[in-house]
């Protein structure tokens, strides 16, 4: 009724027709809750956690691969236009804000919001990988980049196969950050590691005295509230960033509740630093020579990690297809240039299932296989050790605040296979461990 006096315009028509008053920097901002959380610029958010940071630059390198893409004036035919333009629509989806972000509400704590993005940006790769291997004569049994992904100043490794992506952080231990089953479009260690909360120190005055509070408060932004009794007591920090491959070598008081509240003596100085790599067409080579506290004297040793990623695992006689499974087979390798007495060595593991398994999240000892089936997501893993082996399995939980206030959320599950050996000088002990990943 009001067309009579009301007249519409895009805002480039209204550049076209007006002269502008004058010149303005308008600042990054947002409402002040956000503000708040972010320290006034939501980028800080990348910067606080790396999980959100790894799945941003993730995207970014995707976009630009698109974007190289749609530079060819002639792709080989209509189908693979038409995957290009499926693997634009999939970058796109992996845009969504939510999962890279917490202030009040889950954001980047809930596994469901991440898992959505990466099966869009795992899609979105596969996508690309086959659209390569069109456009690539030379075609290779896998693709390997050695960059600065993460945009850290440090290298980072990722391969790509036909059944899997592998992302290797080289300067933290050479640990891998993140494995990518492409037969579901699933990061199988999809998990956020324990980080202090500025509301932490809220959660714990507010229940100092009592196990439940029931104080609520107008605006959910200064919502204090707990969704269960104690939750102050599974508030823990994790002093590194949570991956697989993670080389720790133990206290001799170390035991699994320690380990799993991060309260333990950590005696190498392997967790966290730079790893040697070399390369080959079907493995990767990590290794690092470095000390280990035994009683009250360092001891050099050599530790090297192969990573077989071509492999092609059987379930008894049937050979399985591509897109059902995936697998890896892991070499550890531990050279003493010493004589010495004890060593306990844990590599830890950490994998994203969807919910916990408390018949499973256990102290085992003397073991040749352990495996897990995920009903919900589809998948199975089964890991395979070489000699009997004793495992630590326990869940990754957060305590973080949401609108309905403080919560326990499960991030996944940790697998700590550990031995106990002593070594002469010049000795080397050796584990093998086979992964398999299926789709059921």
């Amino acid at each position: 009724k009001n067309s009579s006096w009301i007249y519409t315009q895009t805002f480039s028509e209204y550049r076209c027709v007006t002269a502008p008053l004058g010149k303005t920097y308008i600042p990054c901002a947002s409402y002040s809750e956000m503000l708040e959380w972010s320290k006034g610029f939501w980028r800080n958010f990348l910067a606080k956690y790396p999980e959100s940071d790894w799945m941003h630059k993730k995207m970014l390198r995707l976009s630009k691969k698109v974007q190289d893409f749609k530079k060819i004036k002639r792709l080989p035919s209509k189908a693979v236009a038409q995957k290009l333009e499926e693997a634009q629509t999939k970058v796109w989806a992996g845009q969504c804000n939510c999962a890279y972000w917490h202030g009040i509400f889950g954001g980047l704590y809930l596994p469901v919001l991440r898992g959505a993005i990466y099966q869009n940006l795992i899609a979105a790769e596969t996508l690309l990988y086959e659209i390569s291997d069109e456009l690539d004569k030379n075609k290779l049994p896998a693709r390997i980049d050695k960059k600065d992904f993460n945009a850290d100043g440090k290298e980072e490794l990722i391969i790509e196969t036909p059944k899997q992506n592998l992302y290797f952080s080289l300067e933290e231990g050479g640990m891998l950050k993140e494995w990518d089953f492409k037969g579901l479009f699933l990061h199988i260690s999809n998990v956020l590691s324990r980080r202090p909360e500025s509301y932490h120190e809220q959660l714990k005055n507010s229940l100092e005295d009592k196990d439940d509070l029931e104080e609520t408060v107008q605006s959910i932004h200064n919502l204090t509230q707990s969704k269960e009794a104690g939750l102050q007591n599974s508030i823990f920090y994790d002093w590194y960033n949570r991956g697989n491959f993670i080389d720790h070598f133990l206290h001799p008081d170390t035991d699994l509740d320690s380990f799993q509240k991060c309260h333990y003596g950590e005696q190498g100085n392997f967790v966290g630093s730079p790893y040697h790599c070399k390369m080959n067409r079907t493995s990767v080579l990590l290794s690092k020579t470095g000390m280990v506290w035994v009683d009250a004297s360092k001891k050099e040793i050599r530790l090297s990690k192969e990573i077989e990623f071509l492999t092609f695992p059987k379930k008894g006689k049937k050979e399985l297809k591509d897109s059902e499974s995936a697998s890896l087979i892991v070499t550890y390798s531990i050279r003493a240039l010493e004589n010495i007495a004890s060593l306990w060595f844990a590599p830890e593991h950490c994998f994203s299932f969807s919910v916990p398994d408390p018949t499973t999240d256990i102290s085992q000892k003397g073991v040749t296989s352990w495996e897990r089936i995920d009903a919900h997501l589809g998948w199975k893993l089964t890991l395979s050790f070489s000699c009997p082996t004793d495992l630590w399995i326990f869940p990754l939980e957060t305590v973080s605040n949401s609108e309905g206030g403080f919560e326990k959320t499960f991030q996944g599950t940790i697998v700590v296979p550990n031995w106990k050996f002593s070594l002469m000088e010049k000795e080397t002990l050796q584990r093998e461990m086979t992964y398999l990943v299926e789709k059921i």
